[in-house]
């Protein structure tokens, strides 16, 4: 949001955008918190993890599971590029140029937007779509893991830079498609109506 807009306060956007990313990373922390109140966090005696699928926590781990050496890093990484450019690109869409006039209906697209987007990155990467979850939630699984399963091989988190680095740099590039491509040809597209008026308008008269 910050580069698709030209602020002329500078150093209090820069600020706004601090405390954003501190409060998306509270808020990561307390979903993770209020997950524990609703699941058992006694130790068990088994010694490896639960097959995926069944385990009653939701694991931020690609297809193979976190514990692979990092043979999908690339894969996750790229996946957590497109979906959070894709989803980043549709909400700047929605909130600055083709949003309804109804505050409920753009948060209802917003909401199916992000919906799609973590569908089809969990298949592969598990989907964060969002540095702050990535971060907190990969590293919450894994104090709960080492927890719940001491003598279960300790869960790692070498997938973390895919989960920083590919949504955050997914959202860099669609505020840069918004404000240098996305936005020019918004501007050509309106003065070719504009054109197109005032020839229509010349010749009717």
């Amino acid at each position: 949001m910050m580069i698709k807009h030209r602020h002329e306060k500078v150093g209090a956007s820069i600020l706004y955008g601090i405390f954003i990313i501190l409060f998306q990373l509270a808020g990561a922390c307390l979903g993770c918190v209020l997950t524990i109140t609703a699941i058992g966090i006694t130790a068990e005696k088994d010694n490896k993890l639960p097959a995926p699928g069944s385990h009653y926590i939701t694991q931020l781990c690609p297809v193979n599971g976190c514990n692979d050496g990092g043979k999908l890093i690339g894969q996750a990484m790229l996946v957590e590029f497109m979906m959070t450019f894709l989803f980043v690109t549709f909400v700047l869409q929605i909130v600055k140029h083709n949003g309804a006039k109804d505050m409920p209906v753009n948060a209802l697209a917003i909401g199916i937007g992000l919906f799609t987007t973590v569908q089809i990155a969990s298949g592969i990467s598990g989907g964060a779509i969002n540095p702050a979850v990535g971060l907190v939630q990969t590293v919450f699984q894994s104090m709960f893991n080492a927890k719940v399963y001491p003598n279960a091989p300790k869960t790692r988190m070498v997938y973390l830079p895919a989960y920083i680095f590919g949504p955050l740099l997914g959202g860099i590039f669609a505020g840069l498609y918004q404000r240098f491509i996305n936005e020019k040809a918004l501007a050509k597209a309106e003065q070719a109506k504009e054109q197109e008026i005032e020839l229509t308008g010349y010749q009717g008269n």
